[in-house]
């Protein structure tokens, strides 16, 4: 989510990281999304109510912790205005 919103995408991320609002969801590509951690029940409570949830591709970005293993990775904004 940091990572997101430093380089100047427009993520709201209104709860500031803590997984509760589904502000920051984005999808992950399919082959990328096995090799991150699995996600915690809280955080599939906060996006499986989301307008654009996609299993197998919705996360918070604010779960997805950056390292260097996850160079290449690439994720798409959703867009739950709609």
């Amino acid at each position: 989510m940091e990572v997101i919103r430093d380089a100047g995408f427009p993520i709201e991320a209104i709860c500031g990281g803590e997984g509760a609002c589904a502000t920051c969801h984005v999808h992950v590509q399919s082959d990328w999304y096995d090799k991150l951690p699995k996600p915690d029940p809280k955080e599939l409570d906060s996006v499986e109510v989301a307008m654009t949830f996609e299993p197998g591709m919705s996360r918070l970005s604010c779960q997805i912790l950056f390292s260097d293993d996850l160079n290449g990775l690439n994720v798409t904004l959703a867009n739950d205005d709609i």
